[in-house]
Order: C-alpha cells, then sequence, then structure tokens
C-alpha cells in the first residue's frame, strides 16, 4: 500500500492485481477505482513518485513495472527485471530515482539510463527507505542487517541485529538536525539509529513481532503494526502512547495519509482500515502563567506576557497537567509528578523543580492541584490526596461534576466550584467535608466563573446564555446570550468577559456590552489581558478599556475609572481622567493620573491647589483658570481669570501666547487702551523674585517654587496645532477668535465691572507688553514683524540688529531712510551692517547723514575708493592717518612699491615702507619663489640707497646702517636671483637651461659665497655644489667637478643623494684630474687667466680687478671699470666721452690743410689700450684712472656709465675691451646683459629680469 503525496490516491497490491483508489473528499470510497494488470506472479510492493504522476510495484515475476497514474493509461509505461522476486521499492525524494530491491540484489532506475545497474547483496532484502534528502538510502536485510548506503549504492554502514529486519523507516521531518531511522527486528524490538550507525535512543520492547512502522504528522510520531493484531502509537523519541485499533489478522503494512491525521493500516486478510486520530488539548492557566501537552509527551510552561518557554520531557504519555501558583501537577500512567516553579522577577524565566511523586493512578475527569494538596475528580467522587499520596478528605456529590473552577484561597483552606450533570452549582473548601450549594440553573452547564470578591457568579448553559448571579441573594443580575466561555476579571469585580461566535464581548457594571473579535473560547482575563484557547494555541488579546473608562467619567465616578484606567489604558486616556478629576477639583486622583503620565507641570499645579487651598482667601475660581490654561482652553481660561478679579492673569496668558489682539481688547475694555490695569491690593513683587501662579484678589502670596506660565505650558502642548511653516499663528488654541472673541471679553468684562469685581485701579505701561510680543516675535524667527514693534517702541538699534543680522538690506535701508541723524547709535550701527553685506553706497549715505567723516574715509579705504579718500584726506587733513597706510598697503600688493614707498615716506612712516617690503620677500623665500624674493630684496636696497642723506667720505651712523643694509640687501637680491635657476634645476624634472649656463651660474654662485658675509636664508650650499659638479662634467671641468663632489660629502645631505654623490664621485675619478682651459676666467683689465673657484671670489687674483658678468648667462664679459682723475666731475665725464673722438682728429687735419695719414695717430686715440698694458706689464697697481685727453678719445658706444638713484651714492664707468662683444646695461639695476638675451627677455616679459624696469628706458652704452 502506498500512498500519493498529496494523499488525494492510494494504490493497492492484493495478489496479482493493483487497484488505485480515489480519496479526494468528493469521492465515495471504492466508487473511484482503477485496476492495473501487468504483473504473471503476487506483487510485493509498491511505492509512489515525489510528483504523483507515477508509480511502481514488484512482486514474485521478479519484475518492476513503473505505471503512470494519468486517467486514459491503464498500462505499464516502463517495465525492468531483477533476478529474483521483488521485495520492497522506495523513490528518492529528491530525484526520479528508483530503487529496487530483490532476494539477492537490489537496482537504481532512472529515467536518463538505459539500463538498471544492479548490486549483489548477501542476504535477502526485506525493506528500504530514502533519508528526506535523498542522499541515503537505508536496507533492511533478513540476517538481520541494517545497511546503510549513499544514493549510488556504495555501502558506508553496516549495522547488525540479532534477528531479520523487517520493517524500517527514516523520519522524514526537516527539523531533526540529522536524520533518523527507525527500525523494527523479529526480535520483538523497536530500535532507532544515527546516520553513522549508533544508536540514537535505547532499543523499545514490543512484545510482538513488527511489520511494519510509519511516521506520521512530519515526523512527531510513529505507528507500529505486527503480530498482536494491533496499532501502536509511539513519539519520535520512542516513548509508548496508546493502542488503538482492533484488526482481525496479522498487519502487514502501515501507511500515513498525507495532509490529514489518518493512517491506514492492510491486514493479511486482505482488510484495510482507516484510522483518524484526534488528541485533546491539555491545559492549564493560572494568572499569567500556562502549561499545555506538547507531543503527547512534553510538558510546556509559557509565560503568556513574556512569552518565555519551558520544556518538561516526561518520557511517557501525559494524561493531565494541572497548575496553581508555583504548582505543577503532571499525571502520567502510573504516577502524577509535581514541581515547584521558580520565576525570576527581573528575566521571567521559569525554573522548574521537581519536588514530589505519587505513585497511583487516578483515573479521573479532572485533576486539581493547591498548595499543598491533589484533587482528582472522578465522576461524582472528589478526593484530597498530600504530596506524600495519603487521601485526606473525599466528597461524594450528588452527581456528575461537569466543569470545575479553582476558586484558590490561604494554603490548606483553598476553594473549587463545580458545576454539576444536576444543574447545581456547588462550592467545595479543602478543609470543610461538606459541599456548598450555591445556585441551581433550569439548564446543563457548560462553563462557569467567580468574581474576583466572590459575591457574582456568571454560568454559561447548554443553550449558550450567560447568566450572572448573585449569591446573597441568589437572584440573576442580568442575562446575556450567544456565549460559550466566561471570565471575571482577576482585578476588577464588576468587569466579566464572554464569549461566542469568534466574537469578545465584555459587561462593565450595567453598562452596554463592548465587543471584539477574537478566536477560540475564552479561559482567563486579568487586567486589560483577554486570554483564549484557539485550536492548540493561547492567544493573549489587549482588551482596550478606554468604553468603560468613558462611561464612568460620564458618570463622574472617578474612583472606578481610575480602577479600570489601572487594568491598562493609553496615556491620552490616562490625562482625560487627570483633566476631568482636576476640574472637578478631585485632586488625589488628579495627581495619581499625572503621576502615571510623567507630567511634572500638572504634578505641581495640584500640589500646589494643596497649598492654597489652606490659605483662607484662596480663590477656586482663579484655580480653575489655571486648569483651563493648562489644558490649551484660553478663551475658558480668560473668563475664569477676569471672574476672579484678576485680568491682568488673562493679559499675561495672552501675552505669552502671542495672542495680542486679545490681551490688547481686555487693555481696552478696561476703560484706557495704553493702560492695563492690575488687581488691587497687590503686593509689588520684588526684582529677581519668582513668577507665581495668581491667587485671589486680596490673598497674600504663598511661597512656591519657580515655573512657567500656565500658558506657556500648555503651549507646548499645542504647538503642532498652532504652528504653520514654522511660524506661530495668532489664533487662539480653543475657544472663540477674532472679533467674537475680542466682544465676549469685553462683555465679560463690562459685567465684572458692574457687579463690582476688586481692583483694577493700578496702572503699568502697556510698551513692556508690545516688547514682550517683539520678543516672542523674534524668538518664532518672525524677524519681520520683531523688528517693526521695535521701531514702534523706540528701540531702534534692535530693529537694525535683527535687519542687518538676517541681511534685509532693503528694510534696514528703508529704516535709515526714516531715522533722524539724532539716533546716530542705530545709524552707525546699520553703517557696518551695510559695510558687512557690501553695500558701501548706502554706507556712504548713512555715514553722510550723520557726518562721521572718519567712519565715510574708512568705508572708501576698505572699498579700494582712493580717489575719493584722497579728496577727502585733502578737505580734511587730519583723516590722513586712515587713508596713507591702507593705500600704501594696497599698492606694494599690486607690486607699486615705489608709489607706495612714497606714500608711507609722506605720511610720515618710512619704517613701514620697509616692512612692506621685508614681509614680502620673507614670504616669498618661504614659497621658494626666489625670482620674486630678488625683486624684492633689490627694491630693498634701493630704499635704503634713497635715504642715505650724506656723501661716502661724510656719512653719519645712520647713513652707515643704510649702507650696509643696502649693500647685504643687493649682495642677498643677486644671489636669490641666481639660485632660482640651480632651485629649479634641482626641483624639476626637466630645464631649459643648458649646462654652460647651469655650469656659470652655480661657479658664481660658489664665488659669491666664498666673499659672501652670509649665506642667505633657505640658500643651499649642496644644490650649489652638486649642479657644479654635475654641469662641470659636461663642460669638460673635471679637476672642479671632483673638487664639488668632496665638498658635497663634507655637506650634510639627504639619504637619498648619497648614492647618487657617491656614483658621481667614482666616476669623475675616471677622468682626468684637470679642467679645460679655454673655461679659465681671463682678466678684462691685466689678462691674467684665473681660477675656476677662487678665495679672492669675484676679483682677479693678480690685479684684484672685479670680474663683470652678464646677468643672465653669467658670462664673463671683457669690460674693465675705471674711475675718473682727481678734479673730473661727472658731468665733465659725460660731456668729454659723449664728444666724437673721429671729429677731434679731422679738426687738427684741417687746420693745417694737409690731408695726410698719421700712421702714429692710432697710438694717441687708443690711449686706453696703453693703459691696460701697463697692467699686463705689472707695472701699475690700484684703479684705473682717465684724465680729460682720454675720456675725449674714448667711443662713445663702448663707455657705460652706472649711475643710483641716490645722489649720495658714486657713479661707475666701464669700457667695453672687445666691441664685437654686444653687450647692453640695464639703467635701472646696473647690470650687464649680452644684447641678444636681453632683447629676448624683453620680448617675453617687458622688463629686465632682475630689477623688472620697464624696457621703454635706455639699455644700451652712453
Amino acid at each position: 500500500m502506498a500512498f500519493s503525496p498529496d494523499g488525494t490516491q492510494v494504490v493497492l497490491a492484493a495478489g496479482t492485481s493493483i487497484a488505485l483508489y480515489d480519496m479526494s473528499p468528493d469521492s465515495a470510497g471504492g466508487d473511484h477505482m482503477r485496476f492495473f494488470k501487468g504483473h504473471k506472479g503476487n506483487v510485493y510492493c509498491v511505492a509512489f513518485e515525489p510528483t504523483g504522476e507515477r508509480f511502481a510495484s514488484g512482486g514474485s515475476d521478479m519484475s518492476v513495472i513503473i505505471w503512470s497514474t494519468a486517467a486514459n493509461n491503464a498500462a505499464g509505461n516502463l517495465r525492468y527485471p531483477h533476478n529474483d522476486a521483488v521485495q520492497a521499492l522506495a523513490f528518492n525524494p529528491t530525484t526520479k530515482q528508483l530503487l529496487s530491491c530483490a532476494v539477492s540484489d537490489f537496482g537504481i532506475w532512472s529515467p536518463d539510463l538505459k539500463s538498471v545497474p544492479k548490486t549483489r547483496v548477501s542476504s535477502k532484502i526485506l525493506c528500504c527507505s530514502y533519508t528526506p534528502d535523498g542522499n541515503f538510502m537505508a536496507l533492511g536485510h533478513y540476517a538481520g542487517v541494517i545497511s546503510i548506503r549513499d544514493r549510488e549504492g556504495v555501502e558506508k554502514v553496516k549495522i547488525e541485529r540479532n534477528a531479520p529486519v523487517w520493517c524500517l523507516q527514516w523520519n522524514p521531518s526537516s527539523e531533526e538536525k540529522a536524520p533518523i531511522l527507525a527500525a523494527g527486528d523479529w526480535d520483538q524490538k523497536l530500535a532507532f539509529y544515527q546516520m553513522s550507525g549508533r544508536p540514537a535512543r535505547s532499543d523499545r520492547a514490543l512484545g510482538f513481532d513488527p511489520c511494519s512502522v510509519g511516521y506520521f504528522s512530519n515526523g512527531e510520531y510513529l505507528c507500529v503494526a505486527g503480530s498482536d493484531k494491533k496499532l501502536h502509537l509511539f513519539t519520535k523519541e520512542g516513548v509508548f502512547l496508546t493502542t488503538f485499533g482492533d484488526i482481525p489478522n496479522w498487519a502487514w503494512c502501515v501507511r500515513h495519509q498525507p495532509g490529514k491525521n489518518a493512517v491506514a493500516v492492510s491486514d493479511n486478510s486482505g482488510q484495510v482500515t482507516c484510522y483518524q486520530l484526534h488528541s485533546n488539548v491539555i491545559h492549564t492557566l493560572y494568572k499569567d502563567l500556562y502549561a499545555y501537552r506538547h507531543l503527547m509527551s512534553d510538558v510546556v510552561i509559557q509565560h503568556l506576557l513574556t512569552d518565555k518557554k519551558f520544556e518538561i520531557h516526561c518520557h511517557d504519555y501525559v494524561k493531565m497537567v494541572a497548575l496553581y501558583r508555583t504548582r505543577l501537577a503532571v499525571q502520567l500512567p502510573g504516577q502524577v509528578i509535581l514541581y515547584d516553579l521558580h520565576i525570576d522577577e527581573e528575566t521571567q524565566e521559569i525554573t522548574p523543580d521537581l519536588r514530589w511523586r505519587i505513585n497511583k493512578y487516578f483515573n479521573c475527569n479532572f485533576l486539581v492541584v493547591v498548595s499543598n494538596h491533589l484533587i482528582p475528580c472522578e465522576d461524582k467522587k472528589i478526593s484530597l490526596y498530600n504530596f506524600k499520596g495519603v487521601k485526606e478528605r473525599e466528597w461524594v456529590l450528588e452527581s456528575w461534576v461537569r466543569f470545575v473552577k479553582l476558586v484558590g484561597g490561604p494554603p490548606g483552606k483553598e476553594s473549587l466550584i463545580m458545576a454539576l450533570k444536576s444543574n447545581v452549582v456547588v462550592q467545595i473548601f479543602i478543609d470543610n467535608p461538606f459541599p456548598i450549594p450555591l445556585v441551581k440553573t433550569e439548564r446543563a452547564i457548560r462553563c462557569l466563573d467567580l468574581s474576583a470578591s466572590r459575591k457574582k457568579l456568571a454560568v454559561v448553559d447548554e443553550n449558550n446564555e450567560c447568566l450572572v448571579f448573585d449569591l446573597e441573594t441568589k437572584q440573576i443580575l442580568y442575562r446575556e446570550p450567544n456565549a460559550t466561555s466566561v471570565a471575571w476579571n482577576a482585578e476588577f469585580d464588576d468587569m466579566l468577559c464572554y464569549g461566542g461566535q469568534g466574537t469578545l464581548n465584555v459587561k462593565v457594571a450595567s453598562f452596554p456590552v463592548s465587543q471584539q473579535r477574537i478566536p477560540g473560547h475564552v479561559v482567563g482575563f486579568s487586567g486589560s489581558k483577554v486570554y483564549s484557547l484557539h485550536s492548540y494555541t493561547m492567544h493573549v488579546t489587549d482588551m482596550p478599556q478606554s468604553a468603560s473608562l468613558y462611561r464612568y467619567l460620564q458618570q463622574k465616578d472617578f474612583d472606578k475609572a481610575y480602577v479600570i484606567a489601572c487594568l491598562g489604558v493609553t496615556e491620552k486616556d490616562w490625562r482625560l481622567l487627570g483633566m476631568e478629576a482636576l476640574r472637578a477639583l478631585n485632586i488625589p486622583i488628579a495627581r495619581k493620573c499625572f503621576i502615571r503620565v510623567r507630567d511634572l507641570a500638572y504634578i505641581e499645579l495640584c500640589q500646589r491647589y494643596d497649598v492654597a487651598k489652606q490659605h483662607p482667601n484662596f480663590n477656586e475660581m482663579c484655580f480653575l483658570g489655571d486648569v483651563a490654561a493648562f489644558d490649551g482652553q484660553f478663551q475658558e481660561a480668560a473668563e475664569y481669570y477676569i471672574k476672579s478679579g484678576n485680568p491682568k492673569k488673562a493679559i499675561e496668558m495672552y501675552s505669552d501666547l502671542q495672542m495680542w489682539e486679545e490681551a490688547k481688547a481686555i487693555a481696552t475694555a478696561l476703560g484706557n487702551p495704553q493702560l492695563l490695569q492690575e488687581p488691587v491690593p497687590q503686593t509689588p513683587r520684588k526684582k529677581g523674585t519668582k513668577k507665581k501662579l495668581p491667587t485671589k484678589t486680596g490673598a497674600p502670596a504663598t511661597p512656591e517654587p519657580a515655573t512657567p506660565s500656565p500658558a506657556g505650558k500648555a503651549e507646548s502642548r499645542t504647538k503642532e496645532a498652532t504652528a504653520t511653516k514654522g511660524k506661530k499663528s495668532a489664533a487662539p488654541r480653543a475657544g472663540i477668535r477674532g472679533s467674537e472673541s475680542i466682544g465676549a471679553l469685553s462683555s465679560l468684562l463690562a459685567g465684572a465691572e458692574k457687579q463690582g469685581a476688586a481692583g483694577m485701579q493700578h496702572q503699568i505701561d502697556i510698551s513692556a507688553l508690545m516688547r514682550n510680543q517683539a520678543e516672542i516675535n523674534e524668538k518664532d524667527k518672525n524677524w519681520k514683524d520683531a523688528a517693526a514693534i521695535y521701531s514702534q517702541i523706540g528701540d531702534f538699534s534692535k530693529a537694525v540688529e535683527i535687519y542687518g543680522e538676517r541681511e534685509m538690506v532693503d528694510l534696514l535701508h528703508d529704516l535709515t531712510q526714516t531715522l533722524d541723524k539724532k539716533e546716530a547709535a542705530a545709524l552707525t550701527k546699520a553703517a557696518q551692517y551695510f559695510i558687512k553685506m557690501k553695500k558701501s553706497q548706502f554706507a556712504s549715505e548713512v555715514f553722510v547723514k550723520i557726518g562721521d567723516r572718519e567712519g565715510l574715509v574708512k568705508l572708501l579705504t576698505e572699498q579700494c575708493e582712493w580717489e575719493k579718500a584722497i579728496a577727502l584726506v585733502r578737505a580734511h587733513q587730519e583723516l590722513g592717518e586712515h587713508v596713507y597706510v591702507p593705500y600704501a598697503n594696497w599698492l606694494a600688493i599690486n607690486d607699486q612699491f615705489e608709489k607706495a614707498q612714497r606714500i608711507l615716506i609722506a605720511a610720515g612712516k618710512p619704517e613701514a615702507a620697509l616692512k612692506v617690503l621685508e614681509h614680502l620677500s620673507h614670504n616669498a623665500v618661504l614659497q621658494e619663489r626666489y625670482d620674486d624674493a630678488s625683486y624684492f630684496m633689490w627694491q630693498l636696497s634701493a630704499a635704503h640707497t634713497k635715504m642715505l642723506t650724506h656723501t661716502p667720505d661724510q656719512f653719519t651712523a645712520v647713513d652707515e646702517q643704510h649702507w650696509r643694509q643696502c649693500q647685504r640687501l643687493r649682495e642677498a637680491s643677486e644671489i636669490y636671483f641666481a639660485y632660482q635657476f640651480v632651485h629649479s634645476y634641482m626641483v624639476h624634472p626637466f630645464t631649459s637651461l643648458h649646462p654652460e649656463v647651469l655650469f656659470s651660474v652655480s661657479r658664481w654662485l660658489l664665488n659669491t659665497l666664498q666673499t659672501a658675509t652670509s649665506i642667505p636664508y633657505r640658500v643651499r650650499k649642496h644644490f650649489i655644489l652638486y649642479t657644479l659638479a654635475v654641469q662641470s662634467k659636461h663642460v669638460g671641468a673635471f679637476k672642479l667637478s671632483r673638487q664639488s663632489y668632496e665638498q658635497l660629502q663634507q655637506q650634510y645631505i639627504p639619504p637619498t643623494w648619497l648614492d647618487k654623490v657617491d656614483l658621481g664621485s667614482l666616476m669623475i675619478r675616471a677622468k682626468p684630474f684637470s679642467d679645460n682651459e679655454e673655461l679659465q676666467p681671463l682678466c678684462a683689465r691685466c689678462s691674467t687667466g684665473n681660477p675656476l673657484v677662487s678665495k679672492h671670489g669675484h676679483r682677479c687674483a693678480s690685479c684684484t680687478h672685479p670680474f663683470v658678468y652678464s646677468f643672465w648667462a653669467f658670462e664673463n664679459l671683457s669690460i674693465v671699470e675705471f674711475e675718473l682723475e682727481d678734479g673730473l666731475t661727472d658731468e665733465d665725464a659725460r660731456k668729454y666721452i659723449d664728444a666724437d673722438p673721429s671729429n677731434h682728429q679731422e679738426q687738427q687735419q684741417q687746420s693745417k690743410n694737409v690731408h695726410s695719414l698719421d700712421l702714429d695717430a692710432g697710438d694717441s686715440f687708443d690711449a686706453f689700450s696703453q693703459l691696460l698694458q701697463k697692467y699686463e706689464q705689472g707695472n701699475a697697481k690700484g684703479p684705473l684712472k682717465l684724465n680729460r685727453a682720454v675720456l675725449e678719445k674714448l667711443p662713445s658706444s663702448e663707455v657705460f656709465i652706472a649711475t643710483w638713484s641716490s645722489p649720495y651714492m658714486k657713479t661707475q664707468y666701464y669700457k667695453t675691451v672687445l666691441p664685437e662683444e654686444h653687450v647692453v646695461m640695464c639703467h635701472g639695476c646696473n647690470h650687464f646683459f649680452m644684447e641678444d638675451d636681453f632683447e629676448l627677455l624683453i620680448i617675453q616679459k617687458g622688463f629686465c629680469p632682475f630689477c623688472h624696469t620697464p624696457a621703454s628706458g635706455p639699455t644700451t652704452a652712453v
């Protein structure tokens, strides 16, 4: 026999026939059946494919046939043979493979294989089964062997038993951690094994020969049948539960019908019987603890509120459970086990402790446990046992017990109420031998419950009617229809719930019933929790108590309303109860409610009521006004305040709420729109005292802690309702609005005056109200309105601040236009804001309006409007100090240093002029902008030059200082100018300079540093030495290169250079230790060759004549410096040099009226060369001095005159020795350049590369 996977079909094999039965709900037994014929012998086994589309059969004809379940197909789709009779079949649950087992072999058929591979076995196979995942199979052999194999048929585990293994099956549950195999052998034992072959549990003795085993209910239970002609039910752990069924012969096959709790069994007589299995719900409930039977042999204890669970494994059939307080009783077939429960107060974890065992069998209908006793109920007899199993008392009632409810009580005096079959309800106290009859009904009772006060009894009869009795009068209080279960609330005596037709009904006192959908039957009601049992599950439902609360509030029954609220209501309901109690002046209930919701404001209000109540002049009307204000009912609060004679309180409230119209309406109604009234007598509040809630007129203030006003606290509760897009509305939170509200308040004030309300004589200024309005608008970021109000009350400075901080330019400008010039402070602040917002035009207008010339000139300087600023200074000389220095700084930033210096000097700040340049030069050096550093230092040097006041022979101490600074700065400027090329070569990966230029620059720098007073800041000598070493090798100065490497190795160099320097030093040693003679510099005056690097620096070692260099390529030029003979002035020298020597010769020839060639004329004309020959021969020392005769013969194109910006510095004269060497001199810095280089630089930059003198000036010789 085999069921289809969906349970709608079953295939049966009997003899040679195979029948397929339809088990669907609309079928009627065998009316829908089909027969399949194809076997020639008896059919021993059948199996359904997991898809339900096919099934297989095998038998004594040694063949396996695979059939289709299609309605129009009754023939076998496929057949394959075995060598012996086929004993067992099993489909793989995850694939379409079929395992067929014969006497001597087994095969595995697969749809994608053309043949079926067979595997020989040594013993007859009796049964087979696949694991749920289909990866392994188990074979039971006649020899008592269980073989566990993989899906390919390879044996993995072999288990040996003492008798033939007639049946086995793997547990189909997917929840098991590992598959468990149940096997029955004819040693009359049931065994359980793991995949590894180890026993999962101990063997279970059966007492009969098992022929078939079958799991059902997703593997939770196991059914075994065999030679004793009965069905035996076990748990998956092998715990025996019960025996059922009456089979006329041996049972050969047991199968579970999928999708149902049904088991089918076939016997040796050919009869198939199907049993439907049901189990009752065994459970018990005590308050929030719930215990129930699980899987027939376990007990689960659950805390319904926290859902904490603890499972007790009893390893036996659980018949009944009972729970009371910390006592749990579990009835097993031969004993009752009693546990003591321990519940952790923090975690609510449940820990049972087994304390007693009563080894007796109780055949009872109900089981009840109390603190020290066990009470079994059997028909009409109720017994009382202590925990040692000794019977202490017994009651015999008039009829059978239909329902039992444990009422409880002190230990040893607990009571029970019981519904008898005779429609009588009796109560039994365990210390009283006599039952007490309570009531008798007309119909049979289904269930009942007793109220918490033990004064009311609710029963549900068989007509589904709920009857509520008063136990004192025995009268029916009320009836409710459609009830199947009932329960009183354990915490509120007047609350009852009953269920029926899927609806929960709650009855409170005499109020109408409230309903809610709920599944199952009601079994308990505690607080706001309703416990209902639906199927096998206990549900906890939160029952809202708001409806009952509202009904009690309508009746002003605050005490019962408070009890209802304690059962469980929302915070909103608590607040409602508190407010209603507060309005009714039921302060104790109100305080409890506000403590529950933690509303400190209302708690403090209740406390103030208690304090103020003790005062003889307590004004109840004023307190009700506070309550209304706290609740957001502001118009009502104002009416209370006015009626109490305290309109000032109403004005303060409306001010806090920004309801200015209402506040002004009260002031207007008092008779003076400009003044507010204050109640009298009133003790004036001292400065710094805390604000108090108002008291009744004439009552002295009571000492109370400081607190915000009631309106301020209520405003926080109603802020969402009164705010739109972040801006508060002026609309009142409650009551009448607009003209109606104002009119109502005015009428109320008039009525109060007519009735003689006390007070209202003293006055206060209304400007305080307006300032308060402005401050609140400012707090709410309503800047425009706040500034307008500040302007109305004359606080223009505050209005300017608001406009300025928010950059409201137009509004601020409009305000300054309307202000009088007397408001100088506000206007000055407005001007500062205009400056901050870069609205200089508006700021200028303000400064002109108030006559602030100093502010105006500062504004002009900040805006760099120098022409206007200087024009203003010319009219007002005292403002010069505010203009000159900023103007000079601006000029320096824009590279107009000379003009900046003139301005600073004109302002009497020469030191500031120098500081500007020093700061710029220092920053340029720090940023490694050595070209700019050179230029700034050159400007500094020129500035010091201009500060000289005497000639060198008459220098004062100040002149000496300026002269030294001039020389130092000029030297540093030249060094930085040359160093920029070396630095660029060392830092940047590529350079456009030729090796010859880098060689000349680094050689010039090294010679300069030989005689320099100090090395300028951030000029790295190792950069210069490395450049010189590398470039000397390129130009052939090998000796100088080696010397440079040697000096470099003595310097501190970066660690990353070490390898390069060492390698270069080794490589240069392979070159000759000499320099190319063509590289040696020749003195232009004495023609003496000089070393490339000399300790004399840039002077000839023989005649000490200074070398003159091209200040771009740094080549040695053939230029000789000379001086004037004593008695000649610079004007005379320029006049003689400007005279053309050719004209002078021609005049001499014409005077003789003879045209001749004078061969000796060259000697007189080249007198300069004759003077140089004296230096070459060593016959002359010191400077070269020229007289008038020689000057007149010098060509002006070969003479350069270097003049300086200071008249106190000596003019220098130079003569080129090689006229074909085209040289130019910059008139700004007096440096020489090759003409081609200089012209190219002028085209590129437009000025001298060193001093930045524009190209428009003279750059050639005289």
